[in-house]
């Protein structure tokens, strides 16, 4: 084209379109710089992935890999305080303050004034902290994020994962607290553990608006966490406050981690109607409100009766529960008139939170436990028989007797005189004991007791030694064993003084007492031993039931082996 033959008026429109790309190239670099891409997937998968499901260590790693990839000039303004903005967010949810409002935030804001929060992610404390980056402030005090996680987060605002607190008793639960929900309708609680505790048992203690005593519900795992449904009609129908805290405990009923407690716990806002998306488990929908039972009156026909449902048992018979009973009430393991009826287990963290006379087991409130066991048993001996040749000609491992017990001395042939060996019924005995707990699994204790049908004294012997005497050491599995009816398995290790004597029948042949003959071979063992075993207690109320227990006893002086079979009855003082 000449130059020539444009007009005058279009050439200032043409040199300014000219110098209006050379100046808005750059610009459009800034907008859509090569690495924006790259770097905003990994924000992305941070926030939404690992940030979310409480990896914080994962989501800042992958933030601080978005950083890098940025570079000085990889990427927009925009996207780099995206990332420093995101990482802030990480910092100050995770614990580090300092680093997220004098560093990371105030960054953000330098590098993109114009930045702000996304709303989805914003809580209150995270909206302070930020505000304070942009004036310059300190970041916020420690305990404000323990405070947010007690009083519940503002209405309206999007729930955020609570950022962990200090609570006593524990390490703390990573949970994120139901801002509301509406009447009659289960709120749903989860909360994953902290990294390396792996809990016995995780329960929320809870308290509805306008309720006297907190309440328990077990959480289960789901989704790599726990949690469970506060039922709806616990929620009731009445508008207010519901009260919660999380406590997790190890197999002995010592609490490991905690979420709020019971002097400042959690608040979830009951309401008639929800302001934002109603709150439910992981990977399950929202629960639906339930019927309102006063709009069905108990004896109204097609409503459900109030009447309670009791059982057949009688007075004094065992129990486990209120309904096997006729009066509708099982106190200490057995059935009692329906006014002697305990009152309802109260939840608890610490003794003083029961009443006189009780204590805190397992977050329970319950009778003290016992201390003091008296026990009373039968055990029947066995011994494991060596098999052996020539056994009344060389009378080394057994002693043999005629019928009238006397020893024999005589000279039998090679033909029979022998036992094949095996494990043989020998003595039995009765025992007596005294047992001390020791904390809540393990007990020191004694026996004492008298064995039967012991065999005869060898010429120049001395007699059977009937006498029994134990030191026994116990550990019972289970938290706050004791506590409670029901099933206790348990280990054992004892040794003191006994003799243990066991009879096989020798059939010999001895010209000269008269060619065949039945002998009594007798396998004498003891009169020290040391062993151990296993055992099962049947607790039919706290502290007191029936014991069976199978003992392994290996015999000095006159060495040999053993087990025993122990039958009994321990009572709790």
């Amino acid at each position: 084209m000449d130059r020539r033959l444009l007009p005058r008026q279009v050439l200032p429109l043409v040199i300014a379109v000219v110098l209006g790309a050379f100046f808005l190239l750059p610009t459009r670099s800034a907008w859509a710089a090569p690495k924006d891409a790259a770097a905003l997937k990994l924000d992305k998968d941070a926030i939404y992935n690992d940030y979310l499901a409480t990896k914080f260590a994962s989501a800042e790693k992958k933030l601080k890999k978005g950083i890098a990839t940025c570079g000085a000039a990889g990427c927009s303004p925009r996207v780099q305080a995206t990332l420093h903005r995101d990482l802030g967010i990480v910092y100050l949810v995770g614990g580090r303050p300092a680093a997220a409002v004098q560093g990371e935030f105030a960054l953000a804001q330098q590098i993109d004034p114009t930045i702000g929060l996304v709303k989805e992610l914003t809580t209150p404390e995270i909206q302070a902290a930020w505000t304070a980056a942009g004036s310059g402030g300190a970041p916020p005090a420690a305990g404000a994020a323990a405070a947010a996680a007690a009083g519940g987060e503002a209405e309206g605002a999007a729930p955020g994962p609570a950022p962990a607190t200090a609570a006593a008793g524990g390490e703390d639960i990573v949970h994120r607290p139901p801002v509301e929900q509406t009447i009659l309708t289960p709120v749903p609680i989860y909360c994953v553990m902290p990294e390396g505790i792996t809990p016995a048992k995780v329960q929320v203690r809870y308290k509805p608006f306008g309720a006297v005593e907190w309440k328990t519900l077990d959480l289960k795992k789901i989704k790599g966490g726990y949690g469970a449904e506060i039922p709806c009609l616990d929620i009731g129908s009445e508008t207010g406050d519901l009260k919660y805290y999380i406590q997790a405990t190890d197999a002995n009923g010592d609490i490991v981690a905690t979420s709020g407690s019971k002097s400042a716990p959690h608040k979830v806002t009951i309401k008639n109607e929800l302001a934002g998306e109603p709150p439910h488990l992981p990977g399950k929908p929202p629960s639906a409100q339930c019927a309102n039972p006063g709009d069905c009156p108990p004896g109204l026909p097609g409503c459900a009766s109030a009447k309670k449902k009791k059982g057949v048992k009688e007075w004094g018979a065992s129990c486990d529960l209120d309904s096997e009973c006729q009066s509708g009430s099982c106190r200490d393991g057995a059935c009692t008139a329906e006014e002697e009826k305990a009152e309802e287990a109260k939840t608890c963290t610490v003794d003083t939170d029961c009443a006189a006379g009780q204590i805190c087991s397992g977050g329970t409130c319950g009778a003290r436990v016992k201390k003091n066991f008296i026990s009373i048993a039968v055990q029947q001996d066995m011994l494991f028989l060596p098999s052996a040749t020539d056994v009344c000609l060389n009378q080394t491992a057994y002693t043999c007797y005629f019928s009238d017990e006397s020893q024999y001395d005589g000279t039998p042939t090679s033909d029979h005189d022998s036992v094949s060996g095996g494990l043989g019924l020998a003595t039995t005995r009765i025992l007596a004991g005294y047992d001390r707990l020791f904390g809540n699994n393990v007990t020191l204790g004694v026996k004492v007791g008298f064995a039967f049908n012991g065999g005869p004294p060898s010429t120049g012997g001395k007699n059977f030694m009937p006498y029994h005497v134990e030191g026994r050491f116990a550990y019972v599995f289970g938290a706050h064993p004791f506590s409670t009816t029901g099933f206790r398995p348990y280990l054992t290790a004892n040794g003191g003084l006994a003799q243990v004597d066991s009879r096989v029948t020798v059939q010999v042949n001895d010209p000269m007492n008269g060619g065949d003959l039945t002998l009594a071979a007798w396998k004498k063992a003891g009169t020290s031993f040391v062993g151990g075993g296993a055992g099962l207690m049947w607790l039919t109320s706290p502290g007191s039931g029936f014991v069976a227990e199978l003992r392994f006893q290996q015999l000095f002086s006159s060495s040999g082996s053993g087990l025993g079979l122990q039958i009994g009855y321990a009572f709790g003082l």
